[in-house]
């Protein structure tokens, strides 16, 4: 109950202080204007985190004294923390990293200033003994929880890009945090629930706000605070039993790797979009910490969303990497396969997006990074070779894992370790005999989805007959899992490859789904296969001006009713009586097949107003003409 009331409580106190505070700024004048490195196009106020913190803050400190005062002000944990000096520097480096970034929206600290800000946060937090045992090396640990730190604060910082972005990723964050909070039963986890409850309303309550078209920006003093605050909640910690795995029995360093799992995958949507925008710009000779219109969210408008579209599809997003990461806490013998798969599914969405031409500025880049990104860019196959390794290693043991009930024996696992590395040889020495990497997979073609499977299954087959030959199957070898490991490697590599054109036509009809009365509509005549060409590649026909394809018209009886692309097939009548309505109509014949008069009894029906057109391929000798 005290989870709700958290929730419900920093939600109303947020919106009522994001409402007097932008008020309080307009007054002042104190607004962001359009600039060319940033998305907004109107004046919009600022300081949003001066509205929310403070209800974050207020409903964590009550929940926090108030459970302090039924337990005797005492919280003790039984890894020889003090929980309540731990719980305590959340608040403190909140609070700091709060006031670290309303300072720098005032003064505009240098990118140094900031780092020194919230190195002291997270100092505090690591001097109470929340560091956790990544390695069982004292100093090492400690390093790597002040890059988590760092890391998820600035991932937060970059992601608060586009309005209503930043405060839904979060408030998602939290709520999913707040959901495996509650299935932790120790003293500290109860605090750690409302904590979560708390900054997911407070989120919200901003969201209200900042919602496309927004009314107010959260600056960093709001963007730091949650980076903050999401970061120490989702650190695999004694505030949380490293996720619950301490309660399980699985000693340190173990149970940390474990939670890590967890919070690596409940915070996928930041992390992945700061890697996108640090390796893009680092590739372009741009420094990482310059502000810019090429994060993730900027690419899915490129793509073909609209703002709100994409906040609610990287909303989704989170949303479904945090169900992943329940399923993982519930399911902990999933998590090696869940987990990579995961951040499989990130990479080859990130590489997506990162294909998509954004606005770059000014670029730098050295001769021997020109070099190195030629090396591993314009040459394909390795950075497809590296993928495929980790391809076959993971549908490997996972194959394992599923024929064993993810209970595998010593045995088994020693079999699948000492195998390993002859599946990973035989089946990427087959991929280069059958020649798969040089196929580019944003244009894979049918017969080249054919050498993958044919690629696929020899690579079974050899890997089979290798460990046969080597190890004779001998115990802790499986013939089933043998079978399974076919099945995920070849969905794994078949599904890889198409992962780009899924995409394309994901975004495809999010967009003929969006509100387009700016553009044109087009009706294809003929359903044949120039006709699907032509479909989709009539936006680059148009060159860069907006089309909305309604379908296609087709003479062929068979043919009316079914759909092609996604996109009805109907005959001339039919359609004739559905579009009378709509303005700027374009006919684009997509066969040479088709009469013109045909043609100009279509345009006839739908009111002779239809702009008609031909498609045609032509193949023309480009060289000197002889005189006469």
């Amino acid at each position: 109950m005290r989870v709700v009331w958290s929730f419900f409580a920093a939600f109303v106190l947020a919106v009522a202080g994001v409402a007097l505070c932008r008020k309080w700024v307009v007054a002042r004048g104190w607004v962001a204007k359009p600039r060319k490195d940033r998305w907004h196009t109107v004046s919009t106020a600022l300081h949003g985190g001066l509205g929310f913190f403070p209800a974050f803050l207020a409903v964590s400190l009550a929940v926090y004294f108030l459970h302090l005062r039924e337990r005797g002000w005492s919280l003790s944990l039984d890894w020889g923390v003090d929980a309540v000096g731990l719980t305590g520097t959340l608040f403190l480096g909140s609070a700091l990293m709060f006031l670290t970034g309303l300072l720098d929206d005032i003064f505009h600290f240098s990118p140094a200033q900031k780092l020194l800000g919230q190195i002291t946060a997270v100092s505090g937090f690591v001097f109470a003994g929340g560091t956790p045992p990544f390695t069982g090396f004292f100093l090492l640990d400690v390093m790597i929880t002040y890059v988590w730190f760092i890391g998820i604060v600035n991932a937060v910082n970059l992601i608060d890009n586009m309005d209503g972005v930043c405060s839904l990723v979060v408030a998602v964050a939290a709520l999913v945090l707040g959901w495996i909070y509650t299935q932790i039963d120790i003293p500290s986890a109860v605090l750690g629930r409302a904590w979560c409850s708390a900054l997911s309303g407070a989120a919200l309550g901003f969201w209200v706000f900042n919602r496309p078209p927004a009314k107010i920006f959260m600056g960093d003093s709001g963007s730091l605070f949650l980076g903050f605050t999401l970061a120490a909640l989702s650190l695999p910690s004694p505030i949380n039993g490293y996720f619950g795995e301490s309660l399980r029995g699985v000693p340190p360093p173990s149970s940390v790797f474990f939670g890590f799992c967890l919070s690596l995958s409940v915070l996928a949507v930041p992390i992945m979009d700061t890697a996108l925008v640090t390796v893009t710009r680092l590739m372009r000779g741009q420094s990482p910490a310059v502000g810019g219109r090429d994060h993730s969210s900027h690419r899915l408008v490129l793509a073909g969303l609209s703002e709100p579209q994409t906040m609610w599809v990287l909303g989704g997003m989170g949303l479904f990497c945090g169900a992943l990461a329940v399923v993982m806490f519930h399911l902990t013998g999933t998590r090696l396969i869940l987990f990579p798969l995961l951040y499989t599914a990130l990479l080859l969405v990130a590489v997506y997006l990162g294909l998509l031409k954004v606005e770059t500025g000014e670029q730098r880049v050295s001769y021997w990074l020109k070099s190195f990104i030629g090396l591993l860019v314009s040459r394909v196959p390795a950075l497809k070779f590296c993928f495929d390794i980790a391809l076959v290693a993971l549908a490997y043991y996972a194959a394992y894992l599923l024929r064993f009930d993810f209970v595998a024996s010593d045995k088994v696992t020693n079999g699948v370790m000492s195998s390993l590395p002859l599946a990973i040889v035989a089946c990427l020495s087959l991929n280069v005999a059958f020649g798969i990497y040089g196929q580019r997979w944003m244009l894979i073609s049918g017969a080249d989805l054919l050498r993958h499977i044919a690629a696929g299954g020899a690579g079974v087959f050899a890997t089979v007959t290798m460990i046969t030959l080597i190890n004779r199957f001998e115990k802790g070898h499986s013939r089933g899992a043998m079978v399974i490991f076919a099945l995920l490697y070849l969905c794994g590599l078949v599904g890889s490859r198409l992962s780009f054109r899924f995409l394309n036509e994901c975004f495809a009809k999010i967009k003929r789904m969006q509100p387009q009365a700016e553009n044109t509509p087009v009706l294809v005549y003929g359903a044949g296969r120039m006709g699907r060409l032509l479909a989709a590649e009539i936006s680059h026909l148009k060159k860069g001006k907006n089309v909305r394809v309604l379908g296609f018209v087709d003479d062929n009886p068979e043919l009316c009713g079914q759909k092609l692309v996604d996109l009805p097939i109907s005959s001339p009548e039919e359609w004739a009586g559905s579009i009378l309505k709509e303005d700027g109509l374009e006919i684009w014949v997509s066969s040479d097949g088709i009469p013109d008069q045909k043609v100009i009894e279509l345009k006839h029906m739908v009111g002779g107003r239809a702009d008609c057109r031909r498609f045609s391929v032509q193949v023309e000798s480009i060289g000197e003409k002889e005189e006469p």
